[in-house]
């Protein structure tokens, strides 16, 4: 659905501050008592139309591109299978909506990171079929019981060309991140939705300690 509204927006979005610009604009001559031609706000909003629907191609084009890659992994059985136990977690503030920002230790000097909107969807956890009782705690994932994300142990199905995860098995119970890192502490923006770097969870609160510092 996320995918989806950055393909609609550009064209509805454009189309819809054309037609309201044009509508100020007939307003604002008529207080001037200038002649104004009527349907200035339709032809903005047709002028625009084709930038819009340009825009929104190009962002469906590229979503296809990643579901096509992601599709041909699977069909090659290309699946990376991270376990984790035990684990230690870090969040980080987003800038923007960009969803959960999670950091976790997986040893041997290397941090998992999953971030964005999809950390939201039951699907990734088998979870369609449950209902998150009313009276609950939900978690950041927006989960609750067996299907609470962060865990202290689960396993993420991911493609390891895209990043993209496909599945993630909650096997341990809810844990709450150590600490939470101020947005931009570690620069998530361009990076694929999950991604094994090459430092440590020290590291990383060492980065955000100078950032706090600037």
């Amino acid at each position: 659905m996320d995918n989806w509204a950055w393909v609609v927006a550009p064209a509805v979005g454009l189309i819809f501050a054309a037609y309201f610009i044009g509508c100020g604009v007939e307003w604002a001559l008529a207080e001037l008592g200038c002649a104004v031609a009527p349907y200035v706000c339709w032809s903005l909003s047709a002028l625009v139309a084709p930038l819009g629907a340009w825009l929104s191609w190009r962002f469906l084009r590229g979503f296809l591109q990643v579901a096509r890659e992601a599709k041909s992994d699977c069909q090659n059985g290309i699946v990376e299978v991270v376990e984790v136990h035990d684990a230690i977690c870090i969040a980080q503030s987003e800038y923007n909506d960009e969803g959960p920002i999670l950091f976790f230790d997986i040893g041997e000097g290397r941090v998992l990171l999953l971030w964005g909107q999809w950390l939201f969807d039951p699907g990734i956890y088998g979870a369609e079929k449950h209902v998150v009782a009313a009276d609950a705690a939900a978690h950041i994932n927006g989960q609750d019981g067996q299907y609470a994300f962060p865990s202290k142990s689960f396993t993420v199905y991911r493609t390891p060309g895209l990043g993209r995860v496909l599945k993630i098995d909650v096997t341990g119970e809810r844990l709450e991140p150590l600490r939470t890192l101020p947005r931009g502490a570690v620069p998530v923006l361009g990076q694929r939705e999950s991604e094994l770097i090459d430092r440590s969870l020290d590291d990383l609160q060492a980065a955000a300690t100078m950032s706090d510092r600037k």
